[in-house]
């Protein structure tokens, strides 16, 4: 008897943790383990899915897969962080599974992907406009070129 129930409740979670994922794209989550660490695929699909509802709640964002963003987990790395390539494509670099991290990785680059690079484009000449209107002005800044084009005029949201 006993042996039987943990077979449905085995069942059971497996369903749930299938029907939790299966709206999130098995792309959305790509897991490189050359060193086959031993870590929960299924859960770090949940968190993914997970942050991405929690900060669009917290952000007030309509619909979460606004916030979802495709991510590379690479396991066995001796440097841990996460950076984005030049087409944008995010990578998670950890030593070993470390749940906390992950999350905490994926909270920030949720929220790093409400910005994107129109708003960060917008949100820097904002930037230089009002820093322009505020600082002295000196005859090196007049010629000067960081690759920003000073707006003169307010800046349409």
């Amino acid at each position: 008897m006993k042996r039987s129930w943990m077979t449905v409740t085995r069942f059971l979670v497996s369903t749930l943790l299938f029907l939790v994922t299966e709206g999130l794209s098995q792309a959305q989550l790509t897991i490189v383990n050359s060193k086959h660490l031993d870590f929960p695929e299924d859960t770090a699909r949940v968190l993914l899915v997970e942050t991405s509802r929690v900060v669009a709640n917290e952000f007030r964002v309509r619909n979460p897969s606004d916030v979802e963003y495709p991510l590379s987990l690479v396991l066995g790395e001796k440097e841990e962080g996460y950076g984005t390539d030049s087409e944008g494509k995010v990578t998670l670099f950890l030593q070993v599974w470390s749940e906390s991290k992950f999350v905490d990785a994926a909270v920030r680059l949720a929220i790093q992907s409400l910005a994107d690079h129109k708003r960060v484009q917008r949100l820097s000449k904002e930037v230089l406009l009002r820093s322009d209107r505020s600082l002295p002005v000196s005859s090196g800044s007049l010629s000067r070129h960081d690759g920003f084009r000073r707006p003169r005029g307010p800046i349409d949201p």
